[in-house]
């Protein structure tokens, strides 16, 4: 009696080592500068849009900012057009009267404004004339 035995072939995949032909390496170069560039420029992208984020969460607070402060203070400083009367109520002080509330308060006259408002006047120019320059 022959006995033999029959062999049956299995076939089945297994995770080995696989060396890359210069083809595959070459193809695989390609694609990885691709992405890297890519990359590169989806940061780009991002920097660009986070600086605008940035910018406007910025512009934001600081108007935020600017209210709170209007609000805890209860005013804020404005240009207010304001009447001058210099040698007013006395010589060397001027009255100053803001045109809007015409509240008025006196501060001493500065040195320029002490030698712009005190020199001596031509006679008989009345344009120059200002009521609150004679003594009382």
């Amino acid at each position: 009696m022959n006995t033999t035995l029959s062999v049956e072939k299995i076939v089945e995949t297994r995770d080995l080592e696989y060396q890359f032909t210069d083809l595959e390496l070459q193809e695989m170069g390609k694609d990885l500068s691709e992405r890297v560039i890519d990359h590169v420029k989806t940061e780009l992208e991002k920097k660009e849009i986070t600086k605008t984020y940035s910018d406007s969460l910025k512009a934001k607070m600081k108007v935020i900012k600017q209210l709170s402060y209007k609000i805890d203070n209860g005013a804020e400083i404005r240009d207010v057009s304001c009447e001058v009367r210099p040698n007013d109520p006395v010589y060397g002080k001027k009255t100053i009267v803001r045109q809007d509330t015409l509240e008025s308060w006196v501060e001493d006259m500065s040195t320029e404004e002490f030698n712009l408002f005190n020199q001596e006047l031509p006679v008989g120019d009345s344009e120059s004339y200002l009521p609150w320059d004679e003594e009382e």
